[in-house]
């Protein structure tokens, strides 16, 4: 049986067990697929096809047997009664442990932590109203997207290029700048299931987004609840909004809207 690791989802932040051995997971909670990064399986942008990255630790079991190593040569110079050598092995040991330790938790990706990327100010949960606007006017109409993202700080979509339809780019609007548009590689059969899974960006009321995000709250009622980001889709039938949220106690829960801001679900 293949040993379960415990990680977030780089989308809602929920924590979930994985199989490091398979290369996509799946998230329970928001049904996001992510790459499964590992020291030998490398994310890059021709193996992940745009998902979105989880990064697996080191195993615990390779640090031990390297440890192992360390202390058996310690113990053979011992032997011969070099002190000395016994201490810089030792010591040299140590050091790279912790670099071992330093690198790992820097190529920890932020998106590991959601709270801790969003910024104090919650511009866009208090009024959204500028989002349309900014983006149609960097981006072009009409305006369709596959993915889009509301925080506190910050909106990221995955839109089609008005110009080109067989163009997917990403856009992040912040601080009042709409990014350059960041290319996102496809597949013939994304292609062709594209059309399929373009909402209209610009039929969301975005004046509904302070009230969804305070319905949110009332609605899951999680101790010191907090939003961390609005995520919308294509579903099914039609597009969605979920508002979703975490706290000390409750890993993720959310709410469902339409894009009329009407209330469908609760999950918590």
């Amino acid at each position: 049986m293949a040993k379960l690791v415990a990680v977030s989802c780089p989308k809602c932040g929920a924590n979930v067990s994985i199989d490091p051995s398979r290369e996509l997971a799946t998230c329970n909670y928001c049904g996001t697929s992510s790459f499964v990064k590992t020291d030998r399986r490398p994310a890059t942008p021709q193996v992940t096809h745009g998902y979105p990255v989880i990064q697996v630790p080191p195993s615990a079991t390779s640090n031990r047997g390297v440890l192992i190593a360390v202390l058996v040569g310690a113990a053979f110079m011992v032997m011969f009664g070099s002190a000395f050598v016994v201490y810089l092995v030792i010591s040299n040991a140590q050091a790279a442990s912790v670099r071992v330790a330093q690198r790992a938790s820097e190529a920890q990706p932020s998106f590991q932590n959601p709270l801790a990327r969003a910024a104090p100010s919650d511009e866009f949960f208090k009024d959204a109203s500028s989002i349309p606007k900014r983006l149609s006017a960097a981006i072009g109409t009409p305006l369709k997207g596959i993915e889009m993202e509301i925080y506190p700080d910050r909106v990221s979509l995955k839109a089609q290029d008005p110009k080109n339809p067989t163009h997917l780019d990403e856009y992040t609007y912040q601080a009042g700048e709409v990014s350059a548009p960041k290319p996102i590689s496809m597949t013939g059969s994304d292609l062709r299931e594209l059309g399929s899974k373009l909402f209209d960006v610009n039929a969301i009321d975005y004046g509904k987004v302070p009230f969804m995000v305070q319905d949110t709250l009332n609605a899951v009622q999680v101790e010191d609840g907090k939003v961390i980001y609005l995520f919308v889709e294509m579903g099914a039938k039609e597009p969605f909004i979920r508002v979703y949220v975490t706290s000390p106690r409750v890993s993720a829960a959310f709410a469902e809207y339409s894009f009329k801001g009407e209330r469908r679900t609760v999950v918590k």
